[in-house]
């Protein structure tokens, strides 16, 4: 989906990681969160002016 190619992001190398399972690419996860800001919080059709962004546990794919 994003073209980035991290095999922690692959369902093999996933499993085999500290993660054990594949984890969600970042870009994907703050995707969501910005789709939740933009339809619902605080209005529908809010803009983010500024945002930074910290990681700070793995998003994991079942």
């Amino acid at each position: 989906m994003t073209g980035e190619r991290n095999p922690l992001h692959d369902d093999r190398a996933g499993r085999e990681s500290v993660f054990g399972k594949p984890i969600l690419h970042g870009g994907v996860s703050s995707g969501i969160l910005n789709a939740l800001v933009a339809e619902d919080l605080p209005w529908p059709g809010t803009v983010f002016l500024e945002i930074a962004w910290k990681f700070v546990k793995a998003v994991g794919v079942e």
